[in-house]
């Protein structure tokens, strides 16, 4: 990644500085050296990459290692041989034009404005009287009672659903 010409030119990496923080906070309290750590950090997200995967694939009954894998994004490149190696994965396709791919979808996918209300498990809010139906009856309220989003005159969508029993950070 050539550091003079990250963003298009937008903006200057400077790569020293990377280094600096890698290694005070990261390579030194671990006792590696800078290279190391960087390598490690690397294969921490691409392991994450791989539990997302896992999370679309195997946890709805797929074979990841059944599929092709696409590459596509700025930095799709560059973790999809570690995450699909990690998953098996046979084959990987990164397309001439993968840099645009996740802008294009970005551009042309419908505006969400999410809510979201934590629910404890009885299905009542913190601190305030009544269940989850209410809880959903007033998120849909207080969606719909916020502005409209530029590019979007006279269209609102208000969908509630009940919260998901996913665990954290799942």
């Amino acid at each position: 990644m050539d550091p003079d010409r990250f963003l298009g030119g937008g903006m200057r990496l400077d790569k020293d500085a990377a280094a600096r923080a890698t290694q005070e906070h990261i390579a030194d309290p671990l006792g590696l050296d800078v290279e190391t750590a960087a390598a490690g950090i690397r294969r921490i997200v691409d392991s994450q990459m791989a539990d997302t995967l896992r999370e679309l694939t195997i946890d709805k009954g797929h074979d990841p290692r059944d599929f092709t894998l696409y590459a596509y994004g700025g930095a799709g490149p560059l973790h999809c041989a570690g995450f699909g190696a990690e998953l098996g994965v046979r084959q990987i396709v990164v397309p001439a034009t993968s840099m645009v791919h996740s802008a294009h979808g970005a551009l042309t996918s419908d505006v969400q404005l999410p809510f979201q209300q934590s629910i404890l498990p009885t299905g009542r809010l913190p601190g305030r009287p009544g269940n989850q139906n209410t809880a959903l009856s007033e998120e849909s309220t207080r969606s719909a009672s916020q502005p409209r989003c530029p590019g979007c005159p006279g269209r609102r969508a208000v969908s509630a659903s009940p919260p998901s029993r996913r665990p954290p950070g799942r």
